[in-house]
């Protein structure tokens, strides 16, 4: 019987790291790049399209879940005071810094910036737009 570390081997998980172009090697992506981390090579064999879902969920997971913590806590601790809208809307900007590159861990801050592919301007619009419709409800 196998254990993961004997199954998952840089030799049973090869990703092709260079290709040749006019007789000089280049890197295909900067996502091949070579590596010998079982994860990493087991998470490059998941198809694209579905690493992006999982990834979606996750970002979706993490900037949700604190606002719905907080509207709790808010219909629990003085409900008659909406000190839900500051505290979310101080969460959303602490999680906007991060994914852009902000803070802890350095080492992903790059790839979190070059990811995030939204624009601070049309955020902050819907974000007014979101807010004019709430007020006029």
């Amino acid at each position: 019987m196998m254990i993961f570390g004997e199954l998952f081997t840089a030799e049973t998980l090869r990703v092709k790291p260079r290709r040749k172009t006019g007789g000089r090697a280049v890197s295909a992506t900067a996502s091949e790049e070579l590596t010998d981390d079982p994860a990493v090579l087991l998470w490059r064999r998941i198809p694209v399209i579905l690493r992006a879902a999982l990834i979606a969920e996750l970002v979706c997971d993490v900037g949700n879940l604190p606002p719905g913590g907080l509207m709790l806590a808010n219909l629990k601790f003085l409900p008659g005071v909406p000190w839900l809208l500051p505290a979310t809307a101080l969460w959303l900007w602490l999680f906007w810094r991060w994914m852009n590159g902000a803070w802890w861990p350095r080492t992903t801050a790059t790839s979190r910036r070059r990811d995030l592919r939204a624009c601070p301007s049309r955020a902050l619009s819907g974000a007014g737009l979101s807010l004019r419709a709430a007020s006029a409800w």
